[in-house]
């Protein structure tokens, strides 16, 4: 189809040119006086237009290969983003029910988790530790760096079918945390933040053994080559007390593909690495 419009634009080019030169030459043919006498020839005027159309043929073959050249870059960007992204699913989540005082986001390098249907100001804090996996789909990419824009946590009880905690938060600090890789997992950690009026049912929820977890998170995951996969992942968990530790073990993890972006150097920051503004170390 392309093909064809190319070459409808070349004869309609060529049919131009035919066209002006039979006009210059009939209006040669017409004798005036005054503003209107001719002061070339016709050659001139030939000649003239002929270069005009010249420069235009020049400038449609220069737009075309513009184009082409425009697509190509995509096609190579794209074929980079598929050998260098990384789909991941979430295999474990781990929260320490034992609750602190938050003190100073700037010092804290993971992400900050605030709960944002309520808006008291009285929080407590909890620290979760979030397991993921590849997905069997996804590339042999090397996730390194993560970015959680919101997490929604439902705790029930699985005999009486009830909701017995519902936790909705977002991100409250723009930056990436880095990824710990393991032999075949990787984790990272989040400080989750709830308000106080919340505080003892969410703890009770998760101490109780009856009880499954739903977690949902909107993640972005940046490869070691600044590739970053937007995607919400979503776990069905059951409970698990691991001296002390309340871990929730995924048993139908699943993502939701979200889209692909390329990310230079210079735009990354990492949480705990900035120095005025900057990433001390943007090389990931």
């Amino acid at each position: 189809m392309r093909k064809n419009k190319y070459l409808l634009l070349c004869v309609l080019l060529f049919v131009a040119s035919l066209v002006i030169a039979f006009v210059i030459n009939i209006l040669f043919k017409i004798k005036s006086d005054g503003i209107f006498s001719a002061e070339w020839s016709a050659g001139d005027a030939l000649s003239y237009v002929s270069s005009i159309i010249g420069a235009v043929c020049t400038f449609v073959l220069g737009w075309v290969a513009y184009k082409q050249n425009e697509k190509l870059q995509k096609l190579e960007d794209n074929n980079y983003i598929a050998s260098n992204s990384c789909m991941v699913l979430i295999d474990e989540v781990k929260i320490k029910p034992k609750a602190d005082m938050p003190i100073d986001y700037d010092i804290h390098a993971e992400q900050i988790l605030r709960e944002c249907k309520n808006t008291d100001k009285l929080l407590t804090g909890y620290n979760m530790e979030i397991r993921l996996k590849k997905a069997e789909s996804s590339v042999q990419a090397t996730p390194s760096l993560v970015y959680v824009s919101r997490c929604t946590l439902l705790v029930g009880d699985n005999e009486k079918n009830s909701l017995e905690s519902s936790i909705w938060s977002e991100n409250i600090r723009d930056g990436y945390t880095r990824i710990a890789i393991m032999e075949s997992e990787f984790a990272f950690n989040c400080k989750l933040l709830v308000t106080r009026k919340n505080q003892e049912k969410f703890q009770s929820a998760i101490m109780a053994e009856n009880n499954s977890l739903t977690a949902e998170m909107e993640f972005m995951i940046m490869t070691d080559k600044y590739v970053v996969t937007k995607c919400k992942c979503r776990a069905y968990c059951q409970f698990q007390n691991n001296d002390g530790v309340v871990t929730w073990k995924s048993e139908k993890p699943m993502v939701f593909f979200y889209g692909h972006e390329l990310k230079n150097r210079d735009e990354i920051l990492v949480l705990g690495e900035e120095i005025n503004g900057k990433d001390e170390n943007a090389d990931t």
